[in-house]
């Protein structure tokens, strides 16, 4: 591991202390649940209706690729504190260093 690697990692341990969330996520095409750690971050996207444009807020989820080897569209994500459940929508991607997933999330309501 490079230097810079290694300063990225151990401020990515930083972060998940301070702001992460413990969760467990479940994969949709079976197989151990992982518990792990998650931040949640928003992000703010251009939407086009009716010849105009708006900007929204999208929640999204960060999870360390050291903490969860792959992550897929569909996979179940529950929040220990609240209980809160989201499923995974959209294809989970890599951020630029390869160090974090970055999944969008909804969340599941009970009926």
């Amino acid at each position: 591991m490079s230097a810079l690697q290694d300063r990225r990692a151990r401020l990515l341990v930083a972060l998940y202390d301070k702001f992460g969330e413990a969760a467990t996520w479940s994969p949709a095409a079976g197989g151990a649940d992982v518990t792990l750690t998650l931040r949640r971050k928003g992000e703010e996207v251009a939407l086009g209706f009716g010849g105009s444009e708006g900007l929204v807020e999208k929640d999204l989820f960060r999870v360390r690729r050291s903490e969860l080897a792959s992550a897929a569209q569909g996979d179940v994500v529950t929040i220990t504190e609240t209980g809160e459940v989201f499923r995974i929508v959209g294809e989970p991607r890599l951020v630029k260093t390869g160090l974090e997933w970055l999944c969008e999330p909804a969340e599941l309501r009970a009926f």
